[in-house]
């Protein structure tokens, strides 16, 4: 939504400014708030996943970890890519799900690769973000009609939003840890 300033008759100095800035704030309170209520939201069920999502985990070797890189003004605020992949192999070892190199990955049949995304929203006026975080699993995959054309493909996917303040290093590697248990669970039930 854009937000316009209409100029004021005089005597009136700055109240539209200020009229933006209080739209803003509220809207801003509102997205919190809201995505506040649902990540308590009962979601066992989309958290169990489909039984598809997990079937296409079935004979996989095992997976290279992949983190979306940080803006540098995220990096500057403490978001680190080294950080949350070496604690999602860590979860994954721990787990029992065998960890691929890149040369490795790729001279599999499959490909297989986990891609972790978190995307931080940083609120104006207070050190606290909104998280949206992406685990994913993409593996080379073949079309139906044309199955010598092989490509890669998402098979697998779980989203969580949160929240965190001042602490983010740590906080970041916490938030990530459930959804990285949830696929290492569904990985060892199908291998």
């Amino acid at each position: 939504m854009i937000w316009t300033i209409e100029k004021l008759p005089r005597g009136t100095k700055g109240a539209g400014v200020k009229t933006v800035r209080l739209k803003t704030f509220v809207m801003r309170s509102v997205l919190i708030v809201t995505l506040i209520i649902l990540s308590h939201l009962d979601t066992s069920a989309a958290r169990a996943g489909r039984v598809e999502d997990r079937e296409s985990l079935r004979r996989l070797p095992g997976v290279e970890v992949i983190v979306e890189t940080f803006l540098p003004e995220e990096e500057a605020a403490g978001f680190s890519r080294d950080t949350i992949r070496t604690g999602v192999e860590l979860v994954l070892q721990s787990n029992g799900v065998r960890l691929l190199s890149e040369a490795e990955r790729l001279e599999t049949s499959s490909a297989p690769f986990l891609y972790v995304k978190v995307n931080p929203l940083k609120h104006s006026n207070t050190e606290t973000y909104c998280l949206t975080i992406e685990v994913e699993l993409y593996q080379a995959v073949s079309l139906m009609n044309r199955p010598e054309q092989r490509m890669s493909a998402r098979t697998w996917k779980r989203v969580q939003v949160a929240i965190i303040g001042e602490q983010i290093t740590g906080r970041v590697t916490e938030v990530v840890e459930p959804l990285i248990k949830q696929f290492a669970n569904d990985f060892l039930t199908v291998n």
